[in-house]
């Protein structure tokens, strides 16, 4: 069976998955990490890749360039990292939108990195709370996993009742964020998000999201130890500018999936990629010269620079 929960009968597990999570081992393990969630901003885990929502990165053990990947701002997205020890971590930042393909080519890198058809690989969810429709992403990832050849097992979910805190009447989520070493595949949670100006291309990262492809994208290039952005296209949004002057409630009553729980950052990312939308309605035209990736290398202080040619 390629997922594995200990203690459990997967088909069964799968069969009547309500989104909840018992089982001892994964609740301890939700645990550990809701105890110790890192509240700064990260400035500790640079050089970091950055995996934006409906993308993903794979990193060899052996890339000094990257030291941990992260994902954040995960509120009913889910966050997901795979680790093949002595051979590389994989993390995705899942929203729902071709979450099959994407497991299979997070999969599908490990075993490019090196990863065996033996191998039994360590898998960690973090995302989703109570009382929103996020269960249904829970389910559709295990049974993603579920439907690949190579062994998985399941060693964190902090998902849905295992991410969930009340303030002031409200469910909210705890861990918003996840990092992984690439070193060792520990894996840490977060809930500030990552500082916006050590993330390369961000607003043309997150206009994808609004009109672009479904397909999740890959941004880190292994052969070159680049981040690559693109190339890619998204559709003109004729109402991008009146989304970007319109007021904070209303960006987040309208363009939000949990308006209620998101983070001080939230408004301000989305204004950014809206103007970036409107300024660029054919991105393929005025920001991938030449129908090539926007590259970047990490330099000695860890921060991406761009790659000049």
């Amino acid at each position: 069976m390629p997922l594995l929960i200990d203690g459990v009968n997967v088909d069964s597990f799968l069969a009547t998955f309500n989104g909840d999570v018992n089982i001892p081992y994964l609740v301890s393990s939700a645990r550990r990490l809701t105890d110790t969630v890192d509240e700064s901003t990260t400035q500790s885990h640079v050089p970091v890749l950055y995996v934006g929502q409906r993308e993903l990165g794979t990193v060899p053990t052996g890339d000094t360039t990257v030291r941990h990947l992260l994902a954040d701002e995960a509120t009913t997205c889910h966050i997901v990292a795979l680790h093949a020890a002595d051979v590389g971590v994989s993390l995705g930042h899942f929203d729902g939108c071709g979450v099959e393909d994407g497991v299979r080519r997070m999969l599908d890198s490990l075993t490019a990195c090196g990863a065996t058809a033996l191998q039994v690989l360590q898998l960690h969810i973090v995302g989703g709370f109570t009382g929103k429709k996020q269960n249904k992403l829970t389910a559709e990832l295990l049974m993603a996993v579920n439907k690949q050849s190579a062994p998985v097992r399941l060693r964190t979910a902090c998902v849905n009742n295992l991410n969930s805190r009340v303030v002031r009447g409200v469910c909210r989520p705890i861990a918003t964020g996840l990092c992984i070493s690439v070193a060792t595949g520990e894996v840490s949670a977060t809930r500030q998000p990552y500082p916006a100006d050590l993330i390369p291309d961000l607003a043309l990262r997150s206009a994808r999201v609004y009109t672009g492809s479904r397909r999740m994208l890959d941004v880190y290039d292994r052969m070159q130890r680049h981040l690559a952005v693109g190339p890619f296209h998204y559709d003109p949004l004729p109402a991008a500018r009146f989304w970007a002057v319109a007021p904070d409630d209303v960006i987040l009553a309208n363009l939000s999936t949990s308006p209620e729980v998101e983070s001080d950052e939230f408004v301000s990312r989305t204004r950014v990629a809206l103007n970036l939308i409107f300024n660029h309605p054919e991105p393929l035209k005025s920001l991938f010269r030449d129908g090539q990736p926007r590259r970047y290398y990490c330099s000695a202080d860890g921060l991406w620079l761009p790659v000049t040619t």
